[in-house]
């Protein structure tokens, strides 16, 4: 720790010694017990700004949308709430992202 390194535990050293991706370390660790990871574990990659900033301004069109139509007395349908929900967490997953 006198070299001024921070963090990380025995997986992120040897990554970090070796060069080596995740998969790679845990396997020559040992510590893998399965096969080939699936495409289900795999995350997807993040959104690029652009293509962000399209999101939020749809989520956010269809929100302001919302709001005006409350505005008016207009109650929101099940459907239309479970849409704004999804479009809440949309808008807030990105701004986790870029925060």
């Amino acid at each position: 720790m006198n070299c001024g390194a921070r963090g990380g535990d025995v997986v992120a050293y040897h990554m970090a010694a070796h060069g080596l991706s995740f998969l790679e370390t845990v396997k020559q660790l040992g510590a893998w017990s399965g096969g080939e990871p699936s495409k289900e574990h795999i995350r997807p990659t993040a959104l690029s700004p652009r293509d962000a900033m399209s999101v939020l301004a749809f989520e956010g069109t269809l929100a302001a949308i919302a709001e005006c139509r409350s505005a008016k007395g207009i109650k929101p349908s099940p459907e239309d709430l479970e849409r704004i929900l999804v479009a809440m967490g949309r808008i807030n997953h990105i701004a986790g992202m870029y925060a």
